[in-house]
């Protein structure tokens, strides 16, 4: 018993020590990233720029890459209201750094004139609090709509003027299943007179 006594100990030393290596680790991390990292971080209580942020971040970024995830971590950890893509490109990991918690959180989502696409919107998951989306100027089709339509139970407005959009009947009942949608945007020239008036109407009655 003697003997096991001792050994407790070292194991249970040798646990804290682990915990406290991998917490100066990460901490060093930390310190390491760039000054423009730093005073991002420090900077996240105003959200209007985040989108300049991130690519900062992300693509022209002094931030070495294998400290991207750490970064963004980081940066993601607060609470932003605002998501802007507009004419910049979407890289997959991106979007899987964005899945969930906090986009599901972004009330306003701005894909326009960027490289989205139906595969990379459907990877963002849920937009539970998506208030307003703007996918003008993309290669979103039908299909990119309708994962939207599934994913975005709080929508409001919607913006899709210059997509690849093809309308029919089972896309616009999705659209207009959306109980909170009362605003979309589409290009006289990408919907028939008929289908459009039928947005119009059920739109105009909420």
């Amino acid at each position: 018993m003697k003997k096991r006594f001792p050994i407790f100990i070292g194991l249970l030393a040798l646990v804290c020590a682990a915990f406290i290596v991998t917490g100066v680790v990460r901490a060093t991390l930390m310190m390491e990233i760039s000054d423009a990292g730093h005073m991002l971080v420090s900077d996240t209580g105003d959200t209007s720029d985040f989108d300049s942020k991130l690519y900062e971040i992300a693509y022209s970024s002094p931030v070495a890459p294998e400290k991207i995830g750490l970064w963004l971590e980081a940066v993601l950890s607060k609470h932003f209201e605002t998501f802007s893509a507009n004419e910049k490109p979407l890289s997959p990991e991106l979007a899987g750094k964005l899945r969930g918690w906090p986009i599901a959180k972004t009330a306003e989502i701005d894909l326009s004139n960027s490289s989205a696409t139906d595969e990379w919107l459907a990877q963002l998951g849920k937009l539970n609090a998506a208030d307003w989306v703007d996918l003008s100027g993309t290669g979103i089709t039908e299909k990119g709509l309708l994962t939207l339509a599934n994913n975005a139970p709080q929508l409001r407005k919607l913006q899709l003027n210059n997509t690849k959009i093809s309308w029919n009947a089972e896309l616009v009942e999705a659209l207009l299943s959306i109980p909170s949608l009362k605003d979309v945007e589409i290009d006289e020239n990408q919907i028939d007179v008929t289908t459009r008036e039928k947005i119009k109407s059920v739109l105009e009655k909420r």
